[in-house]
């Protein structure tokens, strides 16, 4: 049969509303459901044929799903706070939808959440305050106060001992998918537009979302990418 199988269809669905509903650790659970079905519908429809060229029928290729699926466990487990599973899934996923610069986007927060989940303490300037001032200099009016180059003092990351063989959750890898976000992005989007300032504000508002984003926006819940 041609097309997505009914069952994967359904836990995919299911999925979706978990995930709408804050709960990605479920819609996670739904979507490894969907791709034991999928895998399990696309073994169903092989041909036994010593030659792997012919192992599936042609009409039967636009129902694998798996790539998709993938995206999406991706983006639900990196919800759930799970970004180097988040990472794999992505990654995998890249081989085919190569060309969705969200999926890269995904990619290097992934990254950045493997190397620091968050950055609360940083921004916490009650404690903060006298960590940003390194030193002052004079007295009276002429007193000055000399603020530290940098609000994290953390310099532990090094990637001497990473390997380049395999794409891994570093931050240099992070800066390489977040240029493909960037070079993927449709020409409209990615061209920097003149904003002008009007002289009285407008008396209805209206959407300032460029059209290439919107459509972004709307291919997460396209069946294509599943979410």
């Amino acid at each position: 049969a041609c097309g997505v199988s009914a069952a994967v269809a359904y836990y995919n669905n299911v999925a979706c509303i978990n995930f709408a509903r804050g709960k990605p650790i479920s819609a996670a659970f739904y979507l490894q459901k969907a791709l034991e079905e999928n895998r399990k519908a696309i073994e169903s429809v092989r041909v036994k044929d010593a030659d792997p060229l012919s192992t599936q029928p042609l009409y039967t290729l636009g129902g694998d799903k798996h790539h998709e699926l993938m995206f999406s466990l991706g983006i639900s487990q990196l919800h759930a706070g799970q970004p180097t599973k988040a990472f794999d899934c992505l990654t995998e996923a890249a081989q085919r939808l190569h060309n969705n610069p969200v999926l890269w986007l995904k990619l290097a927060e992934c990254c950045i959440q493997c190397h620091k989940p968050s950055n609360h303490v940083d921004f916490d300037m009650g404690k903060r305050r006298q960590d940003m001032v390194q030193k002052v200099i004079g007295n009276g009016k002429h007193r000055k106060i000399i603020l530290c180059s940098a609000l994290n003092k953390d310099n532990r990351y090094h990637v001497d001992s990473l390997s380049y063989a395999i794409p891994q959750p570093t931050l240099e890898f992070a800066m390489l998918c977040l240029k493909n976000a960037l070079y993927t992005l449709p020409e409209e989007v990615s061209t920097p537009a003149t904003i002008s300032i009007p002289a009285s504000p407008p008396s209805t508002v209206t959407s300032t979302v460029p059209s290439g984003i919107q459509s972004s926006m709307g291919s997460l819940s396209s069946p294509a990418n599943i979410l």
